[in-house]
C-alpha cells in the first residue's frame, strides 16, 4: 500500500526500475477513500517506527525485536577474529526463566468474565445471568481460548502490547466423495475455522493511529496488517471483482499527485500477499485490501464493521493489555523483558568475564624465553617427552582474578532482577537452607503485590474479551436459521447448547440452553412462569435428576445489557491443598454450630474437600434419615421402611 512515484522538475512522473501503470484503476470514489487509507497506513507505520523515549529512544519495532531475543536468550555468534573467538558468548536465560515463573501463576486459575444482566427497568436478571454464563462456558470450552489465554499472557509479559482477538467466521472447504461418476467435489463447512474463534494477533501486524491514546476502542481508525500465503487470499477473495488484478510479488499503490494506481515489485514478498484491513470504529468501516487492491463493496460507505454489540455498534475485535502500563497518554506498555533487560546484559556481561577468566585459568597461556621451536601443544599431551635446552624458561602469562568477587557480584544482580519479578521459591525452585513461616508469608504477601498490577491488566483484557465474546452469543448464536416452510410461513430453527460436568451445590450436572421460538411475543403472568418452570422441572426429571435445562426468548435474550468482571480472587489461585485446609478448619469450628445447616456443611466443606464431583453420593439419603429420626424418637417405621415415604411437593421443594 505504500509507494510513491518521483516527479522531474515540471512534476511529471518519472518512474523507477519496477514500476509501472497499474492495470488496476477503480473509480474515483474508491481512489479517493483508498488515499484517505493510505495516509492512515503511513501514519501507524510511523508510529511503528518512530524513536520513543519510553522505549529508551528505541522504536516499537526495535523493542519488540530487543525483548524477544532476550526472551528467547538469544546468543551472539562467536567472532571470526582468531583472537577473539575463543571468548565465551553463550547467556544466561534468567529472563525466560522469570516471564516463565510468573506465567505458571497467572494461568493456574484461568482468568474467566463473570457477567451480569440488567433489563430495561434497570434492574437485574439473575436467570438471564445463568444462561449466559453457560454459553460462556460453552464457547470457552469449545474453542481454543484456554491455549491462546496463556499465548496472550507470554505475549503481554515479552512484548510491549498483547492482543486477544475474538470473531465469529464462516468458513468452507472442498471434500471430495465417491458419487456417480466417481469422486466429485463437495464445499462444506469447514468446523475448525468457522463459529466461534479466539487466537492473539501479534503485535506488530496492528496499526494505531494515536500512540498518545491509551485505549484501543478510542483509537480513530486501527489497521490488521499481515502477509500470507497467495492460496489462502484466493480462496477468501477469489471471487471479488478485483482479484484478477492481484499478483504475488507485486504491490500496486495510489499516487494522490498523478490520480492513478501504479504496480511495484516487492523483492521481499515474492510469493506472499499483504493483506491489510481497514477498521474505523466511528465512520462504522471494515474494508480489505490485497497488495493495495481495493476488496470491499462497490460503495466504500457500505462495508460495515463486522463486530457489534447487541445495540447494533460497531468494536474493534480485540482485547489489548500489556505488564506494566507506562504513561495514562501512552497506549504501549513496559514488558517485563523490558524492566529486566538491564540487569540481564549486567549478568550475562559478568558471566562472560568470569567464563574468558576460568578459560584462561584452565588452559592459560605461555610465555617462552630461550629456544621455543621445540615448543608446541605436543608437549601438553600426557606421557609426551621433550628436551629443553638449559636456557629455556616457561611462564604464565595470566593471573587469575578475583573469580568470588565476580560470583557475588552476580547474586548481587539477580537480587536486582527478583525486586521485578518474584522469589525463586515462589517459581518452585527451592532455595538453600530452610524458610520460616513468617519469612514464607511475607514472600508471599510481596508477590501477591508485585504480581497484583500485571493481575489488574490481566482482569481488564479478560473483561474486555468477555463483552466481546457476549456481543459474538447475542449476534451469532440465539439467531435462528429457516428450516423449511410450512404453509407458507417459515420455519426457524435454534441452535440448543449442552454443557456437561457442571458443579452445582456440590453435585455434578449437565446444563441444557435451548432457545424457544414459541415464547417470542408471548407476555406470561407469574401463574403463567410458574407453571412453566413446573413443565421444565418435569422435563428435567424432578429435583434430583442431574440435568438443568433453561428455555429462553431469544428476542427478550437479545435485548438485555451485559456487563462482564472479573473477580478479584482470579488474579491469585489458591492450591488444592492450602484450600483443603481451609475447609476442614472451616468444618471443625461450624459442624458444632446449632444455627447453620450440618449437612449442607459435611457435604461442601468434609465430603466436597477429598470428593470433586458428586458427593452428595455420600450422604445420606432423606429416607435413610427419616428412618434413623423415627428410631431415635420411638416413632413408627412400618411405612418407612416399606418406602412409603410421603413425598415433597414440589412446590415446596421449589420454595
Amino acid at each position: 500500500m505504500i509507494g510513491n512515484v518521483p516527479t522531474d522538475k515540471e512534476g511529471k512522473p518519472e518512474l523507477r526500475d519496477g514500476q509501472k501503470e497499474s492495470g488496476y484503476q477503480p473509480p474515483t470514489e474508491i481512489a479517493e477513500f483508498s488515499s484517505l487509507v493510505k495516509k492512515d497506513y503511513l501514519l501507524g507505520d510511523n508510529i511503528q517506527n518512530k524513536p520513543y523515549e519510553e522505549f529508551n529512544d528505541m522504536t516499537f519495532i526495535s523493542r519488540l525485536n530487543k525483548d524477544q531475543r532476550g526472551y528467547n536468550a538469544f546468543s551472539p555468534p562467536a567472532s571470526n577474529e582468531p583472537d577473539e573467538a575463543w571468548r565465551w558468548t553463550g547467556v544466561r536465560p534468567v529472563i525466560r526463566q522469570k516471564i516463565l515463573g510468573i506465567a505458571s501463576h497467572v494461568i493456574a486459575r484461568m482468568a474467566k468474565p463473570g457477567v451480569f444482566a440488567q433489563n430495561d427497568t434497570d434492574e437485574e436478571d439473575r436467570e438471564a445471568e445463568k444462561v449466559m454464563r453457560t454459553l460462556m462456558e460453552y464457547n470457552i470450552r469449545n474453542s481454543e481460548y484456554p491455549l491462546s489465554f496463556v499465548f496472550a499472557v507470554l505475549d503481554a509479559m515479552v512484548n510491549p502490547v498483547a492482543y486477544l482477538n475474538l470473531s465469529y467466521d464462516e468458513a468452507y472447504q472442498d471434500i471430495k466423495e465417491e458419487g456417480e461418476k466417481g469422486l466429485e467435489r463437495h464445499r462444506v463447512v469447514d468446523n475448525e475455522f468457522s463459529g466461534f474463534q479466539v487466537g492473539v494477533t501479534p503485535p506488530d501486524e496492528i496499526l494505531i493511529t494515536n500512540a498518545n491514546q491509551f485505549y484501543l476502542q478510542k483509537q480513530r481508525a486501527v489497521l490488521r496488517r499481515k502477509f500470507v500465503d497467495y492460496d489462502y487470499l484466493e480462496a477468501k477473495y477469489g471471487t471479488h471483482e478485483n482479484f484478477k488484478h492481484v499478483t504475488p510479488g507485486i504491490k500496486t499503490f495510489y499516487d494522490s499527485g498523478g490520480k492513478l494506481f501504479y504496480d511495484e515489485q516487492d523483492d521481499t514478498n515474492m510469493t506472499l500477499g499483504e493483506e491489510v484491513i481497514y477498521y474505523n470504529r466511528r465512520e462504522d468501516l471494515q474494508i480489505p485490501y490485497i497488495n493495495g487492491i481495493y476488496m470491499g463493496d462497490k460503495d466504500p460507505k457500505d462495508n460495515r464493521m463486522k463486530h457489534r454489540d447487541n445495540r447494533n455498534r460497531p468494536k474493534y475485535p480485540w482485547a489489548k493489555f500489556g505488564y506494566h502500563p507506562i504513561s495514562s497518554r501512552f497506549y504501549f506498555y513496559k514488558s517485563l523483558a523490558f524492566e529486566l533487560g538491564p540487569d540481564y546484559q549486567l549478568i550475562n556481561e559478568m558471566y562472560r568475564l568470569i567464563m574468558d577468566g576460568m578459560f584462561q585459568d584452565l588452559e592459560s597461556p605461555l610465555g617462552i624465553m630461550g629456544d621455543a621451536k621445540k615448543v608446541g601443544k605436543s608437549v601438553m599431551m600426557p606421557g609426551a617427552i621433550t628436551a629443553f635446552s638449559k636456557d629455556t624458561k616457561i611462564q604464565r602469562l595470566y593471573q587469575p582474578g578475583n573469580v568470588a568477587g565476580g560470583f557475588r557480584a552476580v547474586e548481587t544482580v539477580e537480587e536486582s532482577m527478583k525486586e521485578s519479578s518474584q522469589d525463586e521459591m515462589r517459581r518452585g525452585v527451592p532455595g538453600v537452607g530452610g524458610r520460616t513461616a513468617y519469612e514464607i508469608s511475607k514472600l508471599e504477601e510481596n508477590a501477591r503485590i508485585q504480581l497484583g498490577l500485571f493481575g489488574k491488566m490481566v482482569g481488564e483484557a479478560v473483561r474486555d474479551a468477555g463483552e466481546l465474546m457476549i456481543d459474538i452469543i447475542i449476534n451469532h448464536q440465539t439467531i435462528g436459521e429457516v428450516e423449511d416452510v410450512l404453509a407458507g410461513v417459515p420455519r426457524m430453527k435454534f441452535k440448543t447448547f449442552l454443557l456437561s460436568d457442571q458443579v452445582e451445590k456440590g453435585k455434578t450436572v449437565t446444563k441444557k440452553v435451548i432457545f424457544d421460538q414459541g415464547m417470542i411475543g408471548t407476555n406470561l403472568t407469574e401463574k403463567q412462569r410458574m407453571k412453566k418452570s413446573y413443565e421444565i422441572l418435569k422435563e428435567e426429571g424432578g429435583l434430583k435428576a442431574d440435568t438443568r435445562i433453561y428455555r429462553a426468548n431469544p428476542y427478550l435474550f437479545s435485548r438485555l445489557r451485559f456487563k462482564t468482571f472479573v473477580a478479584p480472587e482470579t488474579d491469585q489461585p489458591v492450591s488444592k491443598a492450602f484450600q483443603k485446609i481451609l475447609n476442614l478448619e472451616a468444618y471443625d469450628r461450624m459442624i458444632q454450630n446449632p444455627f447453620v445447616d450440618r449437612k449442607g456443611i459435611t457435604r461442601d466443606f468434609l465430603v466436597g474437600s477429598f470428593v470433586e464431583k458428586d458427593p452428595d453420593r455420600y450422604m445420606k439419603k432423606e429416607e435413610e434419615e427419616e428412618i434413623e429420626k423415627s428410631l431415635t424418637s420411638g416413632g413408627d417405621t412400618s411405612g418407612l421402611l416399606k418406602g412409603l415415604m410421603p413425598k415433597q411437593s414440589l412446590q415446596k421443594a421449589t420454595a
